[in-house]
């Protein structure tokens, strides 16, 4: 677990990378394949994010602490949000998110999965701009 300090220089350092990343483009949606500081900052940035994590991502941030809080708010705020399987999914919605019928997390393994890659950043976008 990093102490405020490490973990405050490490948040600065992603936020920068991704806003110059973010801005040197013209981005109609992020795509972030894993649960953590990234789902955050690709937030921040303003464009729709979909989200990618598997039970792995999530194992890792368990801990309680201001990180594991950073990290479900993010999730929470994603306009998409996608699980590698039914058991991710649940502990997403029973210890992650609070769970939303008119967003409900999507299932599929990311290996391979190019077409609901692309589907699940277009869901993104709709949702963020379809009243």
């Amino acid at each position: 677990r990093l102490t405020d300090p490490p973990l405050g220089r490490l948040r600065e350092a992603v936020r920068r990378a991704v806003t110059r990343a973010v801005d040197k483009t013209d981005v109609d949606v992020l795509f972030v394949c894993q649960a953590g500081l990234l789902v955050e900052f690709a937030i921040e940035t303003g464009p729709p994010v979909a989200a990618h994590t598997d039970a792995t991502d999530l194992d890792s941030l368990e801990s309680a602490g201001r990180l594991r809080d950073i990290v479900a708010a993010s999730l929470s705020s994603c306009d998409l949000l996608a699980a590698d399987s039914a058991a991710t999914a649940a502990q997403l919605g029973s210890r992650w998110i609070e769970p939303d019928p008119e967003r409900p997390i999507e299932i599929w393994p990311l290996a391979g999965s190019a077409k609901q890659v692309v589907d699940g950043c277009q869901k993104a976008l709709t949702r963020r701009f379809t009243p």
